[in-house]
């Protein structure tokens, strides 16, 4: 039995509007991480076998996250348009998680 791999790529691009900054003194200057489950669509791919549960993103991010990257740094702008792109492996049919991580970058500190 001959299976196929229906494999792509997936170009991403982040915008946010409205970002709350925690901070009374200071700048608006985000910045975005981005990781992929790595758990799916390999578990069970070819075999058939389900998925993992979904669990809520958020806080540290363990092992199972694969960092694609880190976007440029935005300056003084809560509504940041950021530039850099993402490619990320798409497979038709499968349930992909995608995490999105944004953080304020401190330089005082």
């Amino acid at each position: 039995m001959l299976l196929e791999v229906c494999e792509s790529r997936l170009v991403v691009n982040l915008q946010c509007t409205g970002l709350r900054i925690r901070e009374v003194i200071g700048r608006a200057d985000p910045f975005a991480v981005i990781y992929l489950d790595s758990r799916v669509p390999r578990a069970g791919y070819l075999t058939g076998a389900p998925a993992p549960p979904p669990e809520i993103p958020g806080g540290p991010r363990d092992a199972r996250w694969e960092l694609i990257g880190r976007s440029e740094t935005r300056h003084g702008t809560t509504s940041p348009v950021f530039a850099k792109s993402f490619e990320i492996p798409y497979f038709f049919e499968r349930a992909q998680r995608l995490a999105i991580d944004i953080y304020f970058r401190d330089d005082a500190r």
